[in-house]
């Protein structure tokens, strides 16, 4: 009978709020109860799919330099007339697209003809820029202080694959954009705010990208040859002062 009583006395005792900190060795540390909420709230929330999606698109504006949108810019679809205030073309642009399509085209239709013949001559200047640095980055890892160098030769070797993408990407680009691509270039144009829409961008805009990250390494390294044909040799495999008080150091 006092035991039920007991039970029974407990059961209606109010139970207390977990403490935030527990008393360990004489110091307060935050209860492990709490530590493991605090972690499974930070892991939903930095793999939440607006956390990736912004994650995502972060990755394409860095790979592409940003370039996308000048991109997007220039080679979006306008939309027909009548038209909003603050729609995304002008009276003046509407009108000179029109003066430029022939006569039975549809607007869309000749939007599309000419933006996809622009792109094709654009990725083909941008694939002759990146055949070019080819050969370049191939000679700059002939030289010495070049090769010799830890910064030099990544930036020569990582000038010479974007040189790569560059010539591939533009070539496929060339052979494969084709009709099929209309319906997504027109989606695409509404905004940037999309995740797909900054993929189609970022590609359309990658090879342009290549070739300025070619460009930029390339330089690096012609930047990295002047520097050590000055001073000496910079973090070199032979004449590194690390190795040298290494081996002072063994020698005492």
């Amino acid at each position: 009978m006092t035991t039920s009583t007991a039970s029974a006395s407990d059961s209606s005792t109010p139970i207390s709020e977990t403490p935030r900190y527990q008393h360990h060795r004489g110091a307060l540390i935050p209860n492990d109860d709490l530590v493991a909420a605090f972690g499974n709230r930070v892991i939903s929330v930095a793999w939440s799919p607006e956390m990736l999606t912004r994650i995502q698109i972060f990755g394409w504006s860095f790979a592409t330099l940003r370039i996308y949108r000048s991109f997007f810019s220039a080679r979006k679809f306008l939309p027909t007339f009548p038209q909003d205030p603050g729609s995304h073309c002008s009276t003046n642009e509407y009108t000179a697209q029109i003066e430029e399509c022939n006569n039975g085209e549809s607007d869309l239709d000749c939007q599309w003809r000419k933006v996809s013949k622009v792109l094709k001559k654009e990725w083909i200047y941008d694939s002759a820029g990146c055949a070019l640095f080819l050969p370049i980055s191939v000679s700059l890892l002939q030289i010495d202080s070049v090769s010799e160098n830890i910064f030099g030769r990544t930036a020569a070797i990582a000038g010479f694959l974007f040189a790569c993408a560059g010539v591939l990407l533009s070539a496929t680009l060339i052979l494969r954009f084709s009709q099929k691509y209309k319906d997504e270039w027109m989606k695409a144009s509404e905004s940037l705010d999309d995740l797909e829409s900054v993929k189609f961008w970022s590609l359309v805009a990658f090879p342009r990208s290549c070739l300025l990250w070619s460009m930029m390494l390339c330089s690096a390294a012609v930047l990295m040859l002047a520097w050590t044909a000055q001073n000496g040799s910079l973090f070199s495999n032979s004449n590194s002062s690390m190795a040298i008080a290494g081996s002072a150091c063994i020698e005492s």
